[in-house]
């Protein structure tokens, strides 16, 4: 979320990450636990809401400017440029004023990259390279700001806020093979990679009234959100994003405690215009979706508990269907001593498939994406208890907290890679492709440890921030079937996700009540340290995940793999077994950083990620970037 507000794709229903405004933050929030009454069923894990700043004192720029390359991978076969050199660029600026009780904040980014991937194999078997074309992006985006406040009548504030983000990028999911991990599969030869150009636009009108009389507070916002795409510079299509607000606040103070209550009303719209990419569920080629919800939320502070009970009413229409869904979220918060706080939630949630997931039939040369137009909901529940202690060491203060969540979920809708084409051919991978499927019942459970903290050891500013993340991801019922598909008259197959799982390579396997789910990885650990002394910074963070144990099985097939399981015949000598043998251990990436103030107003910064040159799995099929060196300078005027 932006501001309160979602930002998601309106088709895809994706976060646009590269709309988000770097450059103009005050803070990012994340809620952890189910947040689904106050923000829309979809939120039942949890909330990141990023706050665009306000200006309050004098005018002030701030401007960054950065450069950086890609250094030569581990691996020679990975080093498709060979002696040329992969760059990225980018600069950044921030300017916020406040006058006439009128603030304004105008930012924007430009951003270039060469990219890592790319390269165009001439004839595969030889390994041969013909003409390079590197998998490149660039964007730009411009942001604005604007509130006032009235003089006329106090307490009121009104504005209008804006973004404009223009992306253009090639987009390659699979790769030639693992010697040529960085390069793009081309099937049939001399394909290439998709270019998708991209522009997406959003417009917030939004006024708010306080009263400070009786501890009141109106709000009403929007949003209208346009996403526009073109692939090889031919109109693709667009869907539009039209959500709007009203909230009702007041604050209680009683005799047994303080009571915030929260109530609104939202109305949601989404349309997407694709007809290249609409292929099955009907004529019309433009899918509309409505989503209306009225919700309430009490919140009371009464001596050491704080209490939350909440619901929402939301109402789906889609395609001459309606569906009412209630849900229904509580928890509680009690201080069990000085700066210690036991906490613990409830709340439930609700999806409805996106359109995207629902209607999209697309190509990324060669592998295609398939419709699934009978694709149901999903929904389920969250829960979590967690102990957080305060603590202080002299100067230094930290946080320490520990969690237990559970997610169940039923009809889970997940991205599986499978061969659904009725027509296989060369042209797209002999049928196999990805398809978005109902699974069935689902659950995460699991643990997260965490700690952070600031402050002065000695002559050194220090602040850390560590976590590990343990999670059991399974499927419920890995024997019943999920999916049938008729390939002819006579001919159909079954799907369960033990048939259709491939798990560890080195051996061993999962019992039919507890499969785990693919492309999820066990444990997760960060950790990052900054230190300061004087006008010198330096810092590291290192992050580590435990090898990603399922996928579909397809990629571990004999299809695939000279190795592969079962007797079939290798169509593609893709390698991603032996990519995963590699890689047993998981990933574990170190990111360096050092900085000089140079004055008051300029800072210079160094910056290394992935000092090792490790290899590593973004997912099958996809590697991460190789070592990269960073250049930047900053300044505020």
């Amino acid at each position: 979320m932006i501001d309160d507000m979602p930002l998601l794709s309106g088709d895809r229903g994706t976060v646009e990450w590269s709309m988000i405004p770097m450059e103009n933050i005050s803070q990012i929030e994340v809620i952890k636990g189910a947040s689904s009454v106050l923000f829309g069923s979809s939120a039942l894990n949890g909330v990141i809401n990023v706050r665009t700043s306000y200006p309050k004192g004098e005018p002030e720029l701030k401007a960054s400017m950065f450069s950086g390359i890609y250094d030569k991978p581990s691996r020679e076969s990975l080093h498709w440029w060979g002696d040329n050199t992969r760059h990225f660029h980018g600069m950044h600026f921030n300017y916020a004023q406040h006058k006439n009780n009128t603030g304004l904040v105008i930012g924007g980014n430009i951003y270039s990259n060469d990219g890592y991937r790319g390269g165009i194999v001439s004839d595969s078997s030889a390994n041969n390279f013909g003409e390079l074309l590197p998998v490149s992006e660039k964007w730009a985006r411009i942001n604005f700001n604007t509130e006032r406040n009235s003089k006329k009548y106090p307490g009121l504030t009104y504005g209008l806020n804006g973004n404009v983000t223009y992306m253009n990028q090639y987009q390659s999911i699979i790769f030639e093979s693992d010697s040529l991990g960085y390069t793009p599969i081309n099937v049939p030869i001399g394909t290439t990679p998709t270019l998708f150009t991209q522009l997406m636009f959003n417009i917030d009108p939004h006024i708010k009234y306080i009263n400070p009389n009786n501890n009141t507070r109106y709000s009403y916002k929007s949003r209208l959100f346009r996403d526009d795409y073109q692939a090889f510079e031919e109109e693709v299509g667009y869907s539009d994003v039209f959500y709007q607000e009203f909230q009702f606040q007041k604050t209680f103070t009683k005799e047994y405690g303080h009571i915030v209550s929260t109530s609104g009303i939202t109305s949601n719209y989404i349309k997407g215009d694709y007809d290249e990419v609409y292929g099955e569920g009907g004529d019309s080629k433009i899918k509309q979706m409505f989503n209306y919800s009225a919700y309430s939320q009490f919140d009371l502070k009464y001596k050491k508990f704080n209490y939350s009970l909440g619901a929402r009413l939301e109402n789906l229409i889609f395609q001459d269907e309606s569906l009412i869904v209630p849900v229904f979220r509580t928890g509680v918060n009690y201080q069990l001593a000085e700066g210690t706080f036991l906490r613990s939630s409830f709340g439930q949630g609700y999806r409805y498939p996106t359109i995207m997931e629902l209607f999209v039939k697309v190509d990324y040369d060669p592998v295609y994406v398939y419709a699934n137009p009978d694709l149901q909901p999903e929904s389920g529940w969250s829960s979590e208890i967690g102990l957080k202690q305060l603590f202080k060491i002299g100067s230094w203060k930290g946080m320490f907290d520990v969690a237990g969540f559970i997610m169940q979920y039923n009809d889970m809708i997940e991205f599986s890679f499978g061969p659904w084409s009725d027509a296989p051919s060369l042209d797209n991978l002999f049928g196999f492709g990805f398809k978005c499927v109902n699974i069935g019942e689902t659950r995460i459970s699991g643990f997260e440890i965490s700690a952070i903290g600031d402050g002065k050891i000695g002559e050194f500013d220090v602040s850390l921030l560590a976590s590990y993340t343990y999670s059991n991801p399974v499927v419920l019922n890995p024997n019943d079937v999920y999916y049938e598909e008729s390939i002819s008259d006579s001919t159909s197959f079954t799907i369960n996700y033990n048939t259709y799982s491939d798990e560890n390579p080195n051996g061993g396997s999962y019992d039919n009540t507890d499969q785990i789910l693919k492309y999820r990885h066990e444990n997760l650990i960060k950790f990052d340290i900054n230190i300061e002394y004087k006008n010198l910074m330096s810092g590291m963070s290192i992050r580590y995940n435990s090898l990603m144990q399922n996928m579909d099985a397809v990629f571990g097939s004999s299809l695939f793999n000279e190795n592969g399981t079962g007797d079939y015949p290798l169509l593609l000598p893709l390698g991603i077994l032996d990519s995963r043998e590699r890689m047993l251990n998981g990933d574990l990436i170190f990111d360096f950083r050092i900085g000089l103030n140079i004055n008051e107003k300029l800072s210079a910064s160094f910056m290394i990620d992935n000092i090792l040159n490790r290899e590593y799995q973004i997912r099958p099929a996809d590697l991460g970037a190789p070592r990269t060196y960073t250049v930047k300078l900053s300044g505020k005027f």
